[in-house]
């Protein structure tokens, strides 16, 4: 379960910057 919960985990986390952290600081990709 390891193996599938750690690319998820960096997959969630790399759609919350692009979502939320880089447009809070004017960032536009």
């Amino acid at each position: 379960m390891k193996e599938l919960l750690w690319p998820l985990g960096v997959l969630v986390v790399w759609f919350v910057l692009n979502a939320w952290v880089l447009p809070r600081f004017g960032v536009k990709t």
